[in-house]
């Protein structure tokens, strides 16, 4: 593996550990397609004398693992070329055409599919079922992109509700409060205003009791 920065040029040479692990052969005249994946980087290799075979390096693991189950017509060929269409994070479309096995001249279309169980599956696409499997996957994923945005709509909706709602809420804590401070400065209220009657009462009930003290001093005094 050869990595690339603006001032050095770095090699990494994976070698085989030996023993029960996976590991291809020695060949010549393969193609290889960088996969951008969901579970990372990936190598894939087909074809290539005299192997004849389809291995896929895990870039990050630095992990091979042949791919079986492919017609003899996709991998027992060299020379040939390979282009790679990512369809979506999971799927992609491997082309392949010609090489020499005899003069070829066909194209054939791998689907590469990285599965729920982390694990990798693999199958060929007929030049006669090309377009109608194109159109399958494009309206499969217009319909999980509809799906998408459904969904997002759907969050999003929810959040705005959400927000909403906690927005209420605290504005009914905030009048709760609110009305809490204007019935406690109500109640004060009412009895400064009986504090001060009862002040005023207890005031004039002192001024008429001195009143009615001076009234009997002057009659005392006229006796």
């Amino acid at each position: 593996m050869i990595s690339f920065t603006k001032t050095s040029v770095d090699i990494l040479e994976v070698l085989n550990p030996g023993g029960s692990v996976q590991w291809p052969k020695g060949r010549y005249g393969h193609s290889s397609v960088l996969i951008t994946t969901s579970s990372g980087p990936h190598l894939l290799v087909v074809g290539g004398s005299p192997a004849y075979d389809v291995w896929l390096l895990d870039i990050n693991k630095r992990k091979w693992k042949e791919l079986i189950n492919l017609p003899v017509n996709v991998t027992r060929r060299y020379w040939h070329s390979l282009s790679v269409w990512s369809m979506t994070p999971t799927m992609h479309w491997i082309i392949e055409f010609g090489g020499l096995r005899v003069d070829l001249t066909d194209t054939a279309v791998i689907e590469l599919r990285y599965t729920s169980d982390n694990d990798w599956s693999t199958s060929v696409i007929r030049s006669d079922q090309y377009q109608d499997q194109l159109r399958r996957r494009i309206l499969s994923d217009w319909e999980n992109l509809g799906l998408s945005k459904e969904v997002q709509l759907l969050r999003g909706h929810l959040q705005k509700r959400e927000s909403e709602f906690y927005e209420e809420q605290l504005q009914r804590e905030i009048k709760e409060k609110e009305q809490i401070q204007q019935d406690r400065d109500t109640e004060q209220h009412q009895l400064l205003q009986e504090k001060a009657t009862l002040s005023q009462q207890l005031d004039d009930a002192t001024t008429h009791e001195q009143a009615e003290k001076d009234k009997t001093t002057i009659e005392l005094g006229t006796i």
